[in-house]
């Protein structure tokens, strides 16, 4: 697993591409997926509301 520089040199272009492109892109933890949930369903759930 890439961490750091090398990582971002990878995911940042990928990360602007989807953008423009018209993605929303969310991000959780492996403690926000098993300890709080809500973290990142909420905005999801409010996303979806909206139709984005």
């Amino acid at each position: 697993m890439a961490s750091g520089e090398t990582a971002a040199r990878r995911d940042n272009p990928r990360h602007n591409w989807l953008s423009t492109e018209g993605w929303t892109i969310y991000y959780a933890t492996a403690a926000d997926v098993y300890h709080h949930p809500h973290h990142f369903t909420t905005p999801i759930r409010h996303a979806l509301g909206r139709g984005q």
